[in-house]
């Protein structure tokens, strides 16, 4: 009964009603008769990309693989900046995410090789502020 009850809640949950709006349909439409930007939620860590792209710099070397990481996200940052319909926002927005995974994952790899052990615990609290902020800010910043 309480699992029930669970389904009926996300069911009715705002956000699932969100997303099963901008998927019925909303492809087709041109971005400029959408709902606000806030409801384009974007995820900047496709986890599994985080880890082609280490696996990647072990081979090719990190800076490559930063200046690869950094030009899909900034490509298909473009790319998403300029998309016409949803659907075309939507699969660039996931590209980009793909690029920001690499740009991220390469942070702690580099960031770890560079700092020495007892800093640590302030790179990883410097890189969690500035998420955070960036999580926060990214919402109501133009």
């Amino acid at each position: 009964m309480a699992d029930q009850n669970a389904v009926e809640k996300s069911i009715n949950h705002p956000q699932t009603k969100v997303a099963a709006a901008m998927s019925a349909g909303a492809a087709q439409t041109p971005l400029r008769e959408k709902t606000p930007k806030d409801q384009i939620v974007s995820d900047q860590s496709i986890p599994g990309f985080g880890i082609i792209f280490t696996r990647l710099s072990d081979g090719i070397g990190r800076e490559p693989a930063v200046i690869i990481a950094y030009v899909l996200f900034a490509a298909f940052s473009l790319g998403g900046g300029l998309a016409r319909t949803l659907s075309q926002l939507i699969v660039l927005r996931a590209l980009q995410g793909i690029g920001g995974s690499g740009l991220y994952s390469m942070l702690m790899v580099i960031g770890t090789e560079v700092t020495p052990v007892q800093y640590f615990g302030a790179l990883s609290a410097m890189i969690g502020t500035v998420l955070a902020i960036g999580s926060v800010l990214g919402i109501y910043l133009p």
